[in-house]
């Protein structure tokens, strides 16, 4: 493994502006002209000299000599030329550089990914996450460049994963920013997998939000039966869901933010709310002047192959007779978008009214599917501006007839 290439993956940052003298960082050659010893100045501009092209090595190792004997404590100092030896190709220098600025301090970036980086050469895992923890809390904007080392080593390597998932446990509040970013990574979603799976008995199990990125990333790899039984046996909210069922079919609040949720669309033909009804539960649809045919709703199913019932109750508070609500539902491959069953507008009055359709999901090329409420008819139509209201969204198998 290059060290030199994780030190630049993990964007390995040299300038600590938060500490450097205004002058010293922004005009190090006039602050050297007012005060040669001026060791920040030294130390900014050797910076400047290692970040030339081509890099002004020898020079920039001068002045940081010169800052050492300014201020012999200095981490900066042993950390920037542990950069230039590592530049140089000399890695024996450059631990030793490395190896006092992190005596010194453990605030130097460079230094704490080159100590994670040996750390992981020599396998030695304990002490390459705890280091990677330092970094993290360093840099939290380095996380996603971490990634592909962290998830490489996590998959392939034997001994790594345990260790890992002991600081994990210990709940570090990086922890939801890197298991995420490995989830958002094709060769993360192992290895996030098998990290959230060993935290489920720890004192801090699994976040919806882990859950959720975890089934995000696995949604976006096609695979949605994983990914749903990832979430169900990994988020808080989703643990007992039944597979193939529409969750949450009584609209309440919370229950996770995963898209096996409902996903409300807030610029669509309409003002959607959940737990709109008596006891926190049912939803309530207010048309708006938008004329649009996108879903205002949305929750992804994952059912197999076979011929299924979309059923539920609709109710318009108010109305005398039973009239067109203007909204429907419908279900669509979440691939390419095929509908595959869809109610038509639903009629309700002032009594709660079921409807129902059937509909097959078929058996190639629709693994996952949306089920959606959508405004099916324009604010012009007779009966279509009264707010309305659902509830007990279901969607069950119906058994095929035989020939």
């Amino acid at each position: 493994m290059a060290i030199a290439a994780i030190i630049c993956a993990l964007g390995w940052w040299i300038v600590r502006t938060a500490v450097a003298d205004q002058l010293a960082s922004s005009t190090p050659i006039s602050a050297l002209a007012i005060d040669p010893a001026n060791d920040e100045a030294l130390l900014s501009a050797a910076e400047a000299d290692i970040r030339r092209q081509p890099p002004a090595l020898d020079w920039a190792a001068a002045q940081l000599r010169r800052a050492v004997r300014e201020a012999p404590i200095e981490a900066r100092a042993y950390s920037d030329l542990g950069v230039i030896a590592l530049l140089q190709g000399d890695r024996a220098r450059a631990d030793r550089m490395f190896s006092v600025a992190r005596r010194l301090s453990r605030r130097e970036a460079p230094a704490e990914a080159y100590g994670f980086a040996s750390a992981l050469e020599r396998a030695d895992y304990p002490t390459a996450w705890a280091t990677l923890g330092v970094l993290l809390r360093l840099s939290p904007g380095q996380v996603r460049a971490a990634i592909p080392a962290v998830a490489a080593q996590a998959l392939n390597q034997p001994g790594a994963l345990a260790p890992l998932v002991a600081l994990l446990a210990t709940n570090p509040p990086w922890r939801e920013e890197l298991t995420e970013g490995l989830a958002a990574k094709p060769i993360g979603l192992k290895a996030v997998t098998e990290l959230l799976t060993g935290l489920k008995s720890s004192r801090h199990p699994p976040t919806d939000a882990e859950a959720a990125a975890l089934a995000e990333g696995e949604i976006a790899a096609g695979d949605y039966g994983r990914a749903y039984d990832d979430w169900r046996a990994l988020s808080p909210w989703a643990r007992g869901a039944a597979p193939s069922a529409v969750y949450n079919p009584r609209f309440r609040s919370g229950g996770g933010s995963a898209r096996f949720n409902w996903t409300i669309d807030s610029d669509g033909a309409a003002v959607v709310s959940l737990a709109a009804g008596a006891g926190g539960v049912g939803l309530r649809a207010v048309p708006t002047d938008i004329n649009d045919n996108t879903p205002l709703v949305s929750e992804l199913l994952v059912l197999p192959p076979g011929r299924y019932r979309l059923s539920g109750l609709a109710h318009v508070r108010g109305a005398v007779s039973p009239r067109s609500t203007g909204f429907g539902w419908s279900v669509r491959c979440a691939d390419n978008g095929q509908v595959i069953g869809q109610t038509g507008p639903i009629s309700a009055g002032d009594r709660w009214t079921g409807f129902e359709t059937t509909f097959t999901a078929p058996g190639g090329g629709c693994p996952g599917q949306w089920l959606d409420l959508k405004r099916l008819t324009s604010l012009n139509e007779d009966g279509a501006q009264a707010p309305a209201q659902f509830d007990r969204l279901s969607v069950s198998a119906v058994a095929m007839t035989q020939p």
